[in-house]
């Protein structure tokens, strides 16, 4: 359930900062997260902006297995996806994956699951959160990490965990969005925020607002997050 008394706290964009990344100190020297949740509200999305290009307001979570995942409202969609750490643990993501080793950590929903339309609302206080389901058994047969990335055979049975994303309205009045993808994974090393924009819709216009974030360990321990820093 979104808390309805959930403070923001924190901005990204526009003045607050030329740094586009939010992350915390935690209170635990091991993190084990089942569950991370934070409220964002986008409080400037010009009409140029949204119409220009990509503007991603995202929560990004990293596992233990050298994977991470990132979840949030888009332009006229939101997006849950993730990739397998490679090289320099940026571009390289992307250009320099290992299909054969990377799909025995992570593998995405198909993209109708992974991108779901949606319009998000301007000062409206929505709640990110990514959760831990069952574990699945996967047969060998024939994967992708993505539904548009290579294929590669598998040989053997994997067991991956569902690690659900899901996106609420607080006053709950609004569509609820829910995606997953699956990972080796059992839990959460730590979550991070961050604005994004591109393709033509930077410097047009946006900002948001974020609340302290909170977390679940594996030993079903609540925390609320009150130290952040920008990266």
């Amino acid at each position: 359930m979104a808390d309805e008394n959930s403070k923001l706290t924190f901005g990204i964009g526009d003045s607050d900062s030329e740094k586009s990344h939010v992350a915390f100190n935690y209170p635990e020297e091991e993190l084990r997260i089942q569950k991370f949740s934070i409220n964002l509200t986008v409080d400037n999305l010009s009409d140029e902006a949204r119409e220009s290009g990509l503007n991603f307001f995202a929560l990004q979570v990293d596992f233990p297995n050298g994977t991470w995942a990132h979840g949030g409202p888009q332009s006229h969609q939101v997006n849950w996806g993730g990739l397998a750490y490679h090289g320099n643990m940026t571009s390289d993501n992307y250009t320099k994956p290992e299909p054969e080793k990377d799909i025995l950590l992570i593998q995405n929903a198909e993209n109708a699951i992974r991108n779901q339309p949606f319009e998000v609302q301007v000062n409206k206080q929505y709640t990110l959160s990514v959760f831990r389901g069952h574990q699945k058994h996967f047969p060998p047969g024939i994967y992708s990490v993505s539904e548009d990335s290579e294929k590669v055979t598998v040989d053997h049975e994997r067991v991956l965990w569902q690690w659900y994303f899901t996106i609420e309205p607080v006053d709950n009045k609004g569509p609820y969005v829910q995606s997953y993808l699956y990972n080796s994974a059992e839990y959460i090393l730590y979550g991070v925020v961050w604005n994004e924009c591109g393709y033509g819709s930077c410097g047009k216009g946006q900002h948001t607002l974020w609340s302290e974030p909170a977390y679940t360990n594996l030993a079903g321990k609540h925390f609320l997050l009150t130290d952040w820093y920008r990266l």
